[in-house]
């Protein structure tokens, strides 16, 4: 299998949308914008938001899903054990406790602002 086949994130996919047809400086300016949102804004309804755009205009730009799937698998092991991390370590509210581990809600809300970055 070629590395290339590995690696799908950052792969041009020709397609003939309008997302495509866009100058390259404008699409560059966009996804400059949407990492700084992504990485300024703290509010979970937000950052869903913004997890819904991009899906949108990855719709619109007609990238398979599963493009978008394998694009997550490099990071996918990163995700989990930050995931577990923040739900089992994080301070505040106990939803749940078994064998002497707590659950959090402020654990389970860091947990998932972190999944919507990612």
């Amino acid at each position: 299998m070629a590395l290339a086949n590995l690696i799908v994130i950052g792969q041009y996919i020709p397609l003939k949308t309008i997302i495509h047809r866009m100058d390259s400086r404008m699409k560059l300016f966009i996804a400059m914008l949407l990492l700084v949102f992504i990485f300024i804004i703290s509010h979970l309804g937000a950052l869903a938001i913004l997890f819904g755009l991009i899906l949108l205009l990855s719709f619109v730009a007609k990238v398979p899903f599963m493009h978008l799937v394998r694009g997550l698998r490099p990071i996918l092991f990163l995700i989990l054990i930050t995931v577990v991390i923040q739900i089992f370590v994080a301070p505040g509210d106990p939803i749940a406790q078994f064998w002497g581990i707590t659950i959090t809600k402020q654990g389970l809300l860091f947990a998932s602002k972190i999944v919507l970055r990612l």
